[in-house]
């Protein structure tokens, strides 16, 4: 550059001519001083545009991508500038893709009975994202582990028969994060009415009787000798159905009654 001023390094987007720095002399040195020689056939300069980074202008290099130094602003002959190397160098921005939800399906289940199952999410991106998993809407006691996406529910009894929507969500730590939902629906039927199978009388004052229904529920067997105050006298939750049910009889009791009620 030799004592030119108002000289602006552009580029063009498609559309503009667009000035990243001013390479005048006054940039560099006081007014009415020029570079010598030498200096001329090693000046580089480092210009960074802080547009390429955000927003309309996110991506800097358009297909039209030119780049210009505009003297326009030379006003005498003594003002000059040229050219020998011209380097433009870039950084490879990152991208980040969202994750994917296997298909979930829809599920039926009685009340009582506990619904488990591992949710799969995949990331394309290298190198692997850390993926963390979140419920977004689902019935009360649900739960979501959010390092693996194993759900699990055991519906309460007063939960039965009801349809419930559940909307998970799955997070990448990419930058910025993306994440990916999916929504599926549990169908919860009310259980067996337990049956209270074969009563009777063993020796030793002693009360037998079987219990059936839905392998799942909790069985509470409450006994009473008014049928208003009743106490539970034994709890289980049996692998298998029917089991069997024995209970003592004090000398006491005038009369004793039985019930069975389901759980949670």
């Amino acid at each position: 550059v030799g004592d030119a001023q108002n000289l602006n390094l552009e580029y063009y987007n498609g559309t503009n001519w667009l000035t990243m720095r001013d390479v005048g002399r006054d940039q560099y040195y006081p007014s009415g001083q020029a570079w010598s020689y030498d200096e001329r056939t090693n000046v580089w300069m480092l210009c960074v545009d802080a547009r390429s980074r955000s927003g309309t202008n996110s991506q800097f290099f358009s297909t039209n991508f030119a780049v210009r130094i505009n003297a326009s602003g030379l006003t005498t002959a003594s003002q000059a500038v040229s050219v020998d190397d011209f380097l433009i160098t870039g950084v490879t921005l990152v991208t980040n893709t969202p994750p994917v939800i296997t298909v979930i399906s829809n599920r039926t289940v009685v009340a009582g009975v506990t619904i488990n199952f591992t949710n799969i999410a995949t990331d394309p991106d290298l190198p692997g994202q850390t993926l963390t998993w979140s419920l977004i809407a689902a019935p009360t006691n649900a739960t979501l582990a959010t390092n693996t996406g194993v759900f699990n529910w055991r519906p309460l009894i007063a939960q039965a028969p009801s349809t419930n929507l559940v909307s998970l969500m799955v997070a990448d730590n990419g930058s910025p994060s993306l994440t990916a939902t999916q929504t599926f629906s549990i169908k919860v039927s009310a259980p067996q009415l337990p049956q209270l199978i074969a009563p009777s009388l063993l020796a030793g004052n002693r009360f037998q009787m079987s219990i059936s229904g839905n392998v799942g529920p909790d069985y509470f067997v409450q006994s009473s000798s008014n049928l208003l105050n009743w106490s539970t006298v034994f709890f289980t939750n049996p692998p298998l159905l029917p089991f069997q049910f024995i209970d003592g009889i004090s000398n006491g009791d005038a009369k004793k009654f039985y019930r069975v009620l389901l759980g949670p």
